[in-house]
């Protein structure tokens, strides 16, 4: 598989490029991007085999980008959009070995002949799938194993830190916990990076992944900076840009590089103050580990109990409610206090995960009013019952607004699709990846909603499109066919006739009054 990104500050220019290549299993497209600086952040994420940049882009142009890209992934071929002939940047393209520099307006043969020539190269020189490690690939493994405490060599991670330029005076690590589990990994890597490097021009760093829901940051800075500012313009940006919820745990600032492992630690820490389910919260680093007091009560029933909640899991709160009742009732496991303190501290949590995710008021001061009744200092076991009347109050009220969000992103893709419907690239995959939702979601999703999967939807626009085009005796199927997003006019007329009962030339003979064939 080869892949490719393409980097032009013209939304259009990228559109043209993308639309003139026949993408298949063997060529992907892993990132397009809109500037010099951006496309060095995505190629460290995504590696990809070919870039097809613009020469000049604001910033950084094209030529000097792969100036630095060559130095750390030598086998990247490169090709060169401008609209300038001038013999300097012709020449600077010769000299970083280029596949090819390519004049605007773009002509899909000759775009066509030098991706050829591109690929052709990579083959010959075997690159594909041997492609050495990048600097920048070991750096975030070394990151991952110092979080895991894995063995590791400091020596050489110092030796690649200098030459990466992490050898500045200031250096911090955040760890950042992503909630929604049900967006794709890799876009949601992809997304964290753009987002700090929009915020980081001034800084070295690197976004390293942790695990499906849990990324670092790695900063090195010539000053000192405020790090509480950084995070909360980093979650600002988080939530202002997609649709995301992210947590910040902030590492200890450090200067020796051997203090790396501090820093880690410190963020480590923090995320167990973080509460299980909330959006959006900033840990600070502390030398005072304080740690909640949950006395004898079982963490596996805390954790269960606020999970059920969260998900609106109704059979697994009924069943973990038993569970609760069935502690409760065992002698000396805990005094009506202990319980009573408990219970105080897990609707804490609950409370929280309610008000972030706008659950109405009446329901958050009736919370409020149960957090008074069931404090330490109440004896009452009867709290119980009212307790998990609560928690399933709550429960409800999440699966309300989780269906909210769900049908609001399905009227975007429908939307899109109505707007969109004549380009040829349209897919789930793509629009998932609009949308910053996982496609297998997406797909269930759409059908749930709409009572149909996504291509029956996506051909029945285009059909009725399709349809009051061939009402014009005059327009050729061909051209209808092109106009409504089919490159082959041999599919169009298989899809047509499936829908339709008929092919487009018989359904354009056809007499029809103007408003007898609406569905």
């Amino acid at each position: 598989m080869i892949k490719i990104m393409i980097v032009d500050d013209e939304v259009w220019i990228r559109t043209s490029i993308k639309n003139k290549i026949p993408w298949d299993e063997n060529l992907v497209l892993c990132a397009e991007v809109s500037d010099g600086f951006e496309a060095i952040q995505m190629a460290e994420v995504f590696h990809p085999h070919i870039i097809i940049t613009d020469v000049r882009m604001p910033a950084l142009n094209g030529i000097e980008m792969m100036k630095k890209l060559k130095e750390e992934m030598p086998y990247v071929e490169s090709i060169f959009v401008s609209g300038y002939s001038e013999f300097s940047y012709v020449k600077e393209a010769i000299d970083l070995n280029s596949s090819g520099y390519i004049l605007k307006p773009i002509k899909k043969e000759e775009l066509l002949g030098v991706l050829d020539k591109a690929i052709n190269k990579i083959h010959q020189n075997s690159a594909l799938g041997q492609v050495s490690k990048t600097s920048y690939e070991i750096l975030n493994s070394s990151l991952k194993k110092i979080y895991d405490e894995a063995p590791i060599d400091f020596q050489k991670i110092y030796d690649l830190l200098n030459k990466l330029g992490f050898y500045t005076k200031y250096k911090v690590i955040f760890l950042l916990r992503v909630m929604e589990e049900k967006y794709d990994y890799t876009y949601v890597y992809q997304n964290l990076v753009k987002m700090v490097s929009d915020i980081s021009r001034n800084l070295t760093f690197t976004v390293f992944p942790v695990s499906n829901n849990l990324f670092g940051i790695f900063i090195s800075s010539n000053s000192e900076f405020d790090t509480r500012q950084y995070a909360r313009m980093l979650r600002n940006q988080v939530k202002n840009q997609s649709v995301l919820g992210i947590s910040i745990s902030i590492g200890k600032p450090f200067r020796e590089l051997e203090e790396i492992n501090i820093s880690m630690e410190t963020a480590k820490n923090g995320l167990a103050h973080l509460h299980l389910y909330s959006l959006n919260e900033i840990i600070i680093p502390t030398d005072n580990e304080e740690k909640r007091e949950w006395v004898n009560f079982p963490e596996v029933l805390r954790r269960d109990l606020i999970e059920s909640v969260y998900t609106f899991n109704f059979e697994k709160l009924e069943q973990v409610s038993r569970r609760l009742k069935s502690f409760i009732s065992v002698e000396n496991q805990l005094t009506i206090n202990e319980m009573n303190y408990t219970l105080h501290l897990i609707l804490g949590d609950i409370m929280r995960i309610a008000f972030e995710r706008g659950i109405p008021e009446k329901v958050i001061n009736e919370g409020i009013k149960l957090m008074d009744e069931i404090s330490p200092y109440k004896l009452r076991r009867s709290s119980i019952d009212v307790f998990l009347h609560y928690c399933n109050v709550i429960a409800v009220c999440i699966q309300q607004s989780s269906e909210r969000n769900v049908a609001s992103s399905i009227q975007k893709v429908r939307k899109y699709i109505d707007l969109h419907y004549r380009e040829e690239d349209i897919s789930l995959k793509k629009l998932a990846a609009m949308f910053h939702i996982n496609h297998s979601y997406l797909s269930t999703s759409f059908k749930k909603y709409t009572n149909k999967n996504f291509n029956d939807y996506l051909n029945c626009t285009r059909i009725e499109h399709a349809k009051r085009m061939l009402e014009d005796k005059g327009v050729k199927v061909n051209q209808v066919a092109a106009a409504v997003g089919f490159n082959d006019v041999g599919y169009f007329g298989k899809t047509f006739k499936r829908y339709t009962g008929m092919m487009p030339s018989d359904f354009q003979k056809e007499p029809r009054d103007k408003d007898a064939d609406k569905t």
